[in-house]
């Protein structure tokens, strides 16, 4: 249980980050600012947000087909688990856990990024993102 809702939270999470990232790297640059780390941390910690909003209502309802005893689930799947947690407990349920997605994002997007970047540019040396 909860393989499905896996693999459709990381479909949200890793595009949300990669895209955000992309952007406003890109809006940084056309305003002058110079790359560096600082920059890239910044980035990392904007897309590390929009990733967590984006991916959270899929980890909650992961978390929940996971928590359901094998035979006795109420859900038929990830999106009707979605749809019936909005309407038993509210929209806002869905985003439960928020704040630590985005802690757990933010460690892993501001330590990928910087180095993916130094990465590219000193051995491959060309630019990364």
């Amino acid at each position: 249980r909860g393989m499905a809702a896996s693999m459709q939270r990381s479909a949200m999470l890793q595009p949300v980050g990669l895209v955000i990232y992309d952007q406003f790297k890109f809006i940084m640059r056309e305003r002058g600012i110079k790359e560096g780390v600082g920059i890239q941390v910044t980035c990392a910690a904007i897309a590390a947000w929009f990733g967590a909003l984006a991916s959270t209502p899929m980890d909650v309802a992961k978390s929940r087909m996971m928590n359901t005893s094998h035979g006795q689930s109420r859900y038929k799947g990830t999106w009707d688990c979605v749809v019936m947690i909005a309407r038993e407990e509210g929209l806002r349920s869905l985003w439960k856990g928020t704040l630590g997605n985005f802690y757990r994002m933010l460690i892993w997007q501001a330590t990928f990024y910087p180095t993916y970047e130094f990465t590219c540019t000193h051995l491959l040396g060309r630019p990364g993102i």
